[in-house]
C-alpha cells in the first residue's frame, strides 16, 4: 500500500515540479524529478528483490497448509503448498541481502527420498510470527 501511495505522490510531484520556475535548494526542478525518480526506482527494485508476500499458514487437521502470494500490486499469482503433517521432513529459513530478505524452504517425505518446494518469501512476517511458524513447523519434525 504504501508503494501505491508513494508512486501517486512521486506523479503528482512530478506533474506539479512544472509550475515552478526558481531552483529549490539549487537543484533544477529537472533535476529533482530525476533524484526522486531514481530514489523511486531503488525502493521498488529493493520491494521486489525482497520477495514480500501476503502470508497464510494453518496446521488444522492433518495437513500443514500455506498460502501465499507477492504484495505487488500488478502480481496476482496465488500459491499454496499442502503438505501432511507426518510428511514434513525439515524445514530451512534462510536470509540474505543483509538480512532484509527471509524465505522458508519446505522439505517433505517422498517415497523413501526428500523433496524441496521451492523458496517461500517470508519477509513480510515480523520477528513474533516468524518464532510462531518456527514454533509450529518444529512441532511435526520426527526425529
Amino acid at each position: 500500500m504504501i508503494l501505491v501511495i508513494v508512486t501517486v505522490v512521486l506523479l503528482v510531484g512530478i506533474m506539479v515540479s512544472g509550475w515552478f520556475e526558481k531552483d529549490v535548494f539549487g537543484i533544477s526542478k529537472y533535476q529533482w524529478v530525476i533524484l526522486v525518480t531514481l530514489v523511486y526506482l531503488v525502493l521498488v527494485t529493493t520491494s521486489r528483490l525482497r520477495q514480500l508476500n501476503y502470508f497464510y499458514f494453518s496446521d488444522e487437521g492433518d495437513k500443514i497448509l500455506i498460502r501465499y502470494y507477492p504484495i505487488h500490486p500488478l502480481v496476482q499469482k496465488k500459491k499454496a503448498v499442502q503438505i501432511p503433517k507426518i510428511g514434513l521432513a525439515g524445514y530451512e529459513i534462510k536470509s540474505s541481502m543483509l538480512g532484509l530478505k527471509k524465505v522458508l524452504i519446505l522439505q517433505q517425505k517422498v517415497k523413501g527420498s526428500v523433496a524441496k518446494y521451492p523458496p517461500i518469501g517470508i519477509t513480510s512476517l515480523n520477528r513474533k510470527e516468524s518464532d510462531l511458524l518456527t514454533k509450529q513447523l518444529n512441532k511435526y519434525l520426527r526425529p
